[in-house]
């Protein structure tokens, strides 16, 4: 099972219109398929809620963040991609 797949259940309760969710679930399909061209180690829902995801990416070569990784938070909005 992919890291991106996701369930239907939402624990919070505001759960995304589905615009958000197709838009979400769009985007991280979109991070899975150019995994390989990316500094993105993963990004996956935390406890099946699409509007918070962690994720992890590489600090980009050449760079002082080169070797290091970097763990994310994010919240994304209940209008996401629009707010």
């Amino acid at each position: 099972m992919s890291t991106l797949d996701v369930t239907t259940s939402f624990l919070n309760k505001n759960p995304p219109s589905s615009i958000a969710k197709q838009c979400i679930q769009r985007d991280l399909n979109e991070i899975e398929t150019n995994a390989k061209y990316s500094q993105i180690i993963f990004v996956s829902p935390i406890d099946g809620n699409l509007l918070h995801l962690e994720a992890a990416i590489a600090g980009p070569m050449s760079t002082p963040y080169e070797g290091g990784v970097f763990l994310l938070d994010i919240k994304l909005s209940e209008q996401y991609p629009v707010k």
